[in-house]
């Protein structure tokens, strides 16, 4: 029979078209593939061909949706995002530094920079600034797989940044989906974007140019055109995390409700019992009666408290001591939050509170979670120095037209954020050694806290100058000042000494 089936199914795909040739005509799998999924040994949704043979917008749509579902209820997919987010963008956002030819230039763009960056998203995303702007679209980065961010000139010539969510791109109907792609238009011939159909509020498309949307999203194959969201591969994980949380909290709550199994004869004695002996309609005589009836409720009060039921003769209460989870359900709990943590390239000490493990494991487990958020924040630093770019083209055509530009003034430096670290004195010694022997420099240094490096120094100078000021004024040495103030400025020590040989010659004379 089983035999026979095989048979008809064949035939039914050989007369729609699979099979011939050896290739289906519209999923380009072989009979093999059929044959074998019948045996079994094969998954049904595993698939050998070109990103846009196989990608699926129904698809991606129900990976998107499962995963902002987790954005709402799963307190652990929001903090792997808050981790995923503060060390691939940091706290302040990423920082960014002119680096022309020309220092006068330089100068002039970080002054443009400052006063544009915070206004540069429209609301609501850039209603907490830069760093809550680039916040959102790392965030969104992670649960959807993608973000788009339009690039346009107001009406006034100012620039500005719109973030344009994934759902909204699409192929508009009545369009070919030889030239559209799930909403981006491609060139057949080179493959590259040439623009993005935007869905608007009425339900008409928008088109926009390649030139001007920045696509955030890390393509992992030749022809992807659109993102995944990073939680994909521990989709199914966490469901299964949330359906053993659920059967647990069930249990809890069934056992803290039924706190006392009661075994009876002839059932529960139950409150109408109770009244009909009360009012002389039992067998036995009133004295009786009241004195059994308080008997059992001061016995049942000893076991429920307040609750108090009635037992027959020969009756037994057992209360239920919950005993779940056991240990074996704690150890498989562990086990998948570690896999789910693995799933997105994060440590589990990161996201929940450590257990005992061996120091090198520990660092070895950080050194590994700092690779993939530098990579990851190589990303997001190709997305800001795009900004930057539209920008510095934006103000300088509009107020700085007549300016002698460098050849390179669109050039800057991004710096990626804070990495982990799990010893900070051992880390701040390691980098004095650098520092002094020039494996370093400031900027290595300030950047990671989201400061500039040139500014910050120009305030070390200008401290180091106020406090010579303050010690010729008070007739003290610069170092008390200096250590006694607690301001961390390393004094020259030659220029010290060039100081007291100018002070003491001056006395000779």
């Amino acid at each position: 029979m089983a035999s026979r089936i095989v048979k008809i199914f064949r035939s039914a795909l050989g007369r729609l078209g699979f099979g011939r040739n050896g290739h289906g005509i519209s999923r380009g799998r072989p009979m093999a593939y059929w044959q074998a999924m019948l045996d079994g040994s094969i998954l049904p949704d595993a698939v050998y061909t070109d990103w846009v043979n196989e990608s699926s917008r129904l698809r991606k749509a129900d990976m998107v949706a499962r995963a902002r579902w987790f954005e709402a209820n799963s307190a652990l997919a929001n903090r792997l995002a808050r981790v995923f987010v503060d060390y691939t963008v940091g706290p302040n956002g990423l920082l960014c530094v002119p680096n022309s030819s020309s220092e006068r230039f330089n100068n002039l763009a970080t002054e443009i920079w400052r006063a544009t960056m915070d206004s540069i998203f429209l609301r609501p995303l850039g209603q907490n600034g830069w760093a809550g702007a680039l916040s959102a679209v790392a965030w969104r980065w992670f649960f959807d797989g993608e973000i788009y961010l339009y690039t346009g000139i107001r009406r006034d010539g100012s620039p500005f940044v719109q973030a344009i969510e994934a759902q909204n791109v699409a192929t508009p109907p009545r369009k070919t989906a030889n030239t559209i792609v799930d909403g981006v238009e491609i060139d057949r011939e080179t493959g590259e974007p040439l623009a993005y159909w935007v869905r608007e509020a009425g339900g008409s498309f928008r088109r926009l140019e390649a030139a001007q949307v920045i696509h955030v999203f890390d393509p992992a194959r030749a022809g992807e055109y659109r993102g995944t969201p990073l939680i994909a591969p521990v989709l199914s994980d966490l469901l299964l995390l949330a359906d053993l949380e659920m059967l647990e909290r069930r249990s809890l709550q069934a056992a803290a409700d039924l706190a006392v199994v009661l075994k009876l004869n002839a059932g529960e004695f139950t409150d109408v019992d109770i009244r009909a002996q009360l009012l002389g309609f039992a067998a036995d005589s009133p004295e009786e009666q009241a004195q059994d009836i308080s008997a059992r409720y001061e016995a049942y009060k000893k076991i429920m408290g307040g609750r108090t039921i009635a037992l027959q003769k020969d009756e037994d209460a057992q209360i239920v001591v919950p005993n779940r989870p056991s240990t074996e359900q704690l150890q498989f709990w562990t086990y998948l939050v570690d896999k789910i943590c693995a799933g997105v390239n994060t440590p589990s000490l990161l996201v929940l509170p450590p257990r005992q493990a061996q120091g090198t494991v520990v660092r070895a487990q950080v050194e590994a979670a700092n690779n993939y958020f530098r990579s990851a924040a190589q990303v997001m630093m190709g997305v800001v120095r795009r900004i930057y770019e539209h920008v510095m083209r934006a103000v300088i055509s509009l107020k700085y037209q007549r300016l002698s530009l460098p050849a390179d003034y669109l050039a800057v430096s991004v710096r990626a954020p804070k990495q982990i670290t799990v010893d900070a004195g051992y880390t701040s010694a390691a980098m004095i050694n650098e520092l002094a022997a020039g494996a370093t420099h400031w900027e290595l240094i300030y950047a990671p806290m989201g400061l500039d490096a040139r500014e910050e120094l120009r305030k070390k100078a200008d401290l180091v100058m106020y406090i010579r000021q303050l010690a010729e004024e008070r007739g003290l040495n610069p170092s008390e000042i200096a250590s006694a103030a607690g301001a961390g400025v390393t004094i020259n020590r030659r220029s010290l000494e060039q100081d007291n040989t100018d002070s003491s010659n001056g006395g000779d004379a």
